[in-house]
């Protein structure tokens, strides 16, 4: 696992994406980018696209246009995971007892039903 702050400054590295990758789990198939590749490989966090793959068939089709999937520390070892669609309307949350994730939180997109990208990568 990548030491926090290297991971922090790699991320910001990534504006816009020229290689997309295959995700398919639960039946849900999605695109992700290389930053979010990136992140994943280096946080060791496959299992978040996994969680976000997982809501996919609660929230409304209507709803997976745009999703903002946010990642946040919330006490010594909870972390919670809140959607919402980019204007602070809640889609789902799950609270997470343990995670060794490295950053204190983290914001991902969801964006055109199916592409998974870093904020600063649209």
């Amino acid at each position: 696992m990548m030491e926090p702050g290297k991971l922090k400054n790699g991320l910001l590295n990534f504006k816009g994406s020229e290689v997309f990758y295959q995700y398919e789990v639960l039946w849900v198939e999605f695109v992700y980018t290389e930053g979010i590749k990136f992140l994943c490989d280096n946080a060791e966090c496959y299992w978040l696209m996994n969680l976000i793959a997982s809501w996919q068939h609660e929230i409304k089709e209507e709803d997976r246009v745009f999703q903002v999937w946010e990642l946040k520390k919330v006490t010594g070892n909870g972390w919670l995971v809140l959607c919402t669609d980019g204007n602070n309307r809640e889609l789902c949350r799950q609270e997470l007892a343990y995670s060794d994730f490295p950053l204190p939180g983290i914001i991902v997109w969801l964006v055109d039903g199916g592409v998974l990208m870093l904020p600063y990568e649209y």
